[in-house]
């Protein structure tokens, strides 16, 4: 079952086009569809792809972005059909999927899922007023849990 809230408004880093200025923006964000979480961004950090996708890297779907794929936050809601993530679970969201079930995943090698390659990242759309891939200069996000690496209550 979705506990989910509805649509919020928060602030996010976008970028309107190659090379344009990254602004500090208000931008909606949805509730979390089946197989999604929304996540509170507690913290993100910047890298050179950032940078890249800014200035028109390949490995972007487009425009409008908000970079940021380096982060660490909160499942703050949780969608239908999620089962291994819970609310107040600490998870890093990820540029590359993990299905879980490739020989890749199961062998740990998870940044070479065969289901999610680098350049397959449609899925990782966050679901908000922009279809954003790169969303971790956002203070809030939904993404399916296939981006979404839990980390251990213990670290």
């Amino acid at each position: 079952m979705c506990t989910s809230q509805g649509v919020i408004t928060c602030k996010a880093a976008v970028c309107w086009g190659l090379g344009m200025t990254v602004k500090l923006e208000e931008i909606q964000v949805d509730p979390p569809k089946s197989g999604e979480v929304r996540v509170k961004t507690l913290c993100a950090s910047i890298c050179h792809t950032d940078v890249l996708g800014i200035q028109g890297s390949p490995y972007v779907n487009g425009f409008p972005l908000v970079p940021g794929h380096e982060g660490i936050g909160v499942v703050e809601t949780v969608g239908d059909e999620v089962k291994n993530l819970k609310e107040g679970d600490m998870v890093i969201p990820t540029y590359i999927g993990e299905c879980g079930h490739c020989r890749s995943c199961v062998s740990g090698k998870t940044n070479l899922c065969l289901t999610y390659t680098f350049r397959v990242t449609a899925e990782a759309r966050s679901y908000n007023t922009l279809g954003l891939v790169q969303r971790g200069w956002s203070t809030r996000l939904s993404m399916p849990i296939t981006f979404s690496r839990l980390i251990q209550a213990s670290i």
